[in-house]
């Protein structure tokens, strides 16, 4: 999906953004082991290649072949955007002044055009310290992982972080319902209408800002005086620059970082 809100299709082919259709043409899956992504109508791949007349790269899909460099494709779930592994420095763009045009650029940093988003992420959320977000029973923390496949599934449609703890899903979000620095961060049944509970990650800042709550930010400075420093989190206004307490990283679990 793209920042207006396109899908990118296939059609013959060809590649095309526009209104989502919920057709196998716009529906896409990555595989890790190849790095290729392949489309369900046809089960073709993205592949980008070098015209050997104009000397410009295309993307269009074409036979999944596993040997294919034209086919080895990274996510960048983090910044948003798609990159090729083999051409150097090319991005997946879309541009909204030519029809919403598919086509191969050279990537840049937050580039609208490039951002593409898949529309779920299965992420951990690290700190400073080596601590994991986490909740336990409604209560978010930052804990030490040992292996424990803990997991927030990330909506990029409608901004929702969900739990889940190995294969139980709480449908419980991150929810902040307190603007106010010192404010409540904790878990709370799903909603996607529910603005506390709408978060962005920036990956130039390492900031989870909250979406709703203009100019805060996730931060594990805890004003708890019973529990550890740097294990429970709380809301706070956005630093400039961002403090080591508002900076994470974003790991996701499905594509690679």
């Amino acid at each position: 999906m793209t920042t207006g809100g396109a899908v990118i299709y296939e059609y013959y082919g060809n590649l095309y953004a526009g209104a989502a259709s919920n057709s196998l043409n716009e529906e896409w899956r990555y595989r890790t082991e190849t790095h290729q992504i392949i489309v369900s109508s046809n089960n073709q791949c993205l592949d980008a290649y070098k015209d050997s007349a104009s000397g410009e790269y295309r993307v269009h899909v074409y036979p999944c072949e596993d040997i294919n460099r034209n086919q080895y494709w990274t996510i960048d779930s983090a910044r948003q955007r798609i990159r090729h592994l083999t051409h150097p420095n090319l991005c997946l763009d879309v541009d909204p002044t030519q029809n919403n045009k598919v086509q191969v650029w050279t990537c840049y940093l937050d580039a609208p055009n490039q951002r593409i988003m898949v529309t779920e992420d299965a992420i951990k959320l690290s700190a400073f310290n080596g601590r994991y977000l986490a909740s336990d029973q409604g209560i978010a923390r930052f804990v030490d992982v040992w292996g424990e496949p803990i997991e927030w599934i990330v909506s990029t449609v409608d901004l929702t972080w969900r739990w889940r703890l190995q294969f139980f899903s709480s449908n419980e979000c991150l929810d902040a319902y307190e603007p106010w620095n010192g404010g409540t961060v904790h878990t709370w049944p799903c909603d996607s209408n529910n603005g506390n509970q709408k978060w962005r990650y920036d990956p130039a800042t390492g900031q989870l800002r909250h979406a709703t709550h203009t100019g805060f930010c996730l931060d594990m400075s805890t004003t708890d005086f019973n529990m550890e420093f740097g294990t429970r989190p709380y809301l706070w206004e956005r630093k400039t620059p961002a403090n080591k307490l508002q900076v994470f990283t974003y790991e996701s679990q499905r594509f690679e970082n």
